[in-house]
């Protein structure tokens, strides 16, 4: 589970445009909603629609599903289901942010290349967001991970293991990639007895990623 700070840092999905239901606020830990939903359930409770909508940010765009809210909070971004939401901790869904090494901050830019830090390799970099995301969820838990390529883009796939809000264990996908120096990050996060239906809901969301 990924627990919400008090900070202003968090992210709606989209600015200009509407957004449906309930907006959230999330960091790169955590995400809440203005009213926290409780749930005893110990799975995601509607299915990703079979139909996917565009969501574009500066220099990024992403496909998800249409039945996915939508919301950001200055730079995070996160998409998740009705219920995707549970006394304010993400179960199903994913998180949206950029990653500065050299200050170890998350957020802060979608912006051009030239305000923004380079980052030595992808791999130390992902080390580094694991390790932060560590910070506040001390059960995390690495799997396996594997190498990617993203378009033009290098990218790392990790698997990690959770506790879910939901009761039982989570399984979270990070996907990194390595952009114009950035390291922008995508944080799949699902029930563990849901994986085998968001497998490929998380792999076309991440085939869908086009940067400009």
């Amino acid at each position: 589970m990924f627990r919400t700070a008090t900070s202003a840092l968090c992210l709606a999905i989209l600015v200009g445009f509407p957004v449906l239901g309930q907006r959230m606020a999330l960091n790169h830990t955590a995400l809440t909603f203005a009213h926290p939903q409780n749930s005893s359930h110990t799975g995601c409770t509607e299915p990703p629609a079979p139909r996917s909508v565009i969501y574009r940010k500066y220099d990024l765009e992403i496909r998800h599903p249409e039945n996915w809210y939508i919301s950001e909070t200055g730079n995070t971004v996160t998409l998740a289901p009705e219920g995707g939401i549970v006394e304010g901790k993400i179960a199903c869904g994913m998180l949206i942010d950029t990653f500065h090494p050299r200050n170890r901050s998350f957020g802060n830019s979608f912006s051009g290349p030239e305000q923004l830090p380079t980052v030595s390799t992808l791999s130390s970099a992902t080390d580094h967001v694991i390790e932060e995301l560590r910070r506040t969820n001390a059960n995390l838990r690495v799997l396996r991970s594997s190498r990617k390529q993203l378009g033009a883009n290098a990218a790392m796939e990790v698997e990690l293991s959770n506790d879910s809000p939901l009761g039982g264990r989570e399984i979270d996908r990070l996907t990194t990639v390595l952009h114009n120096g950035v390291v922008y990050y995508f944080l799949g996060v699902v029930p563990e007895s849901d994986m085998h239906r968001y497998t490929v809901i998380f792999d076309r969301m991440i085939s869908s990623i086009r940067f400009y």
